[in-house]
Parts: structure tokens; sequence; C-alpha cells
């Protein structure tokens, strides 16, 4: 479906899909189908009453880095720690299955940035 919303290319992701997949021609196979089966929904459903056009990036050149949402979000949380100067806590809330015993009371961390 993002594919056909923001008017991009199918040939290249299964490209990418091939090489991904090499020793798994199934799924290959299976990621092609999806891809192929949400593009066709939104053409023929009209879900979307536009598409966008977004050009390729104008790109100085020089080193980037590629980062996950996950790992942008954990540098942000230790720039926040050191530029606020308090002390980073990581917690969870408890596993209720364990309650009571020590080794699962509630894990947490304590990081020192």
């Amino acid at each position: 479906m993002c594919y056909w919303l923001y008017n991009r290319s199918r040939s290249r992701r299964c490209g990418g899909s091939k090489e991904k997949f090499k020793n798994k021609p199934l799924l290959v196979e299976a990621n092609k189908l999806a891809l192929k089966g949400g593009y066709s929904y939104c053409e023929a459903t009209e879900a979307f009453q536009i598409s966008y056009e977004i050009p390729p990036a104008q790109l100085t050149p020089g080193l980037y880095r590629s980062m996950s949402g996950n790992q942008a979000l954990a540098l942000g949380f230790v720039t926040a720690s050191q530029k606020s100067g308090l002390t980073l806590f990581q917690g969870k809330l408890p596993d209720h299955s364990g309650f009571g015993h020590p080794s699962r009371s509630f894990p947490c961390t304590r990081i020192s940035a």
C-alpha cells in the first residue's frame, strides 16, 4: 500500500527481497505476492484519493549513518540524560507470573551516562 501511496517502484523492492532471501525462494515469492496484492488493492478499491511524489533527497557527499527508530530513541535518552545531568533509568513492569519471587520482582537498570 505504501508503494502505491508514495509512487515507489515495486521492482526495486523485489530485487532487495531476492538478495535478502536468496536461500529461501518461497519467501521471495511470498514477498512479491504480498507487494503486488497491496498495490493492486489500492488501485482496485481507490482506498486513497491521492498519491504523493517525493523526489530523492539531494544529499552532499559524505559519511552518513543509518539507524532504526529504537536506536535513535536510545541515543536521544542518553543525550537527554547527559545534558540534564540526571541519571537515566531503564525499567519495565514486573512479570506477574513470578510476582513475589526475589529474582523476578522488578527488573531495572540504572545507566550513568
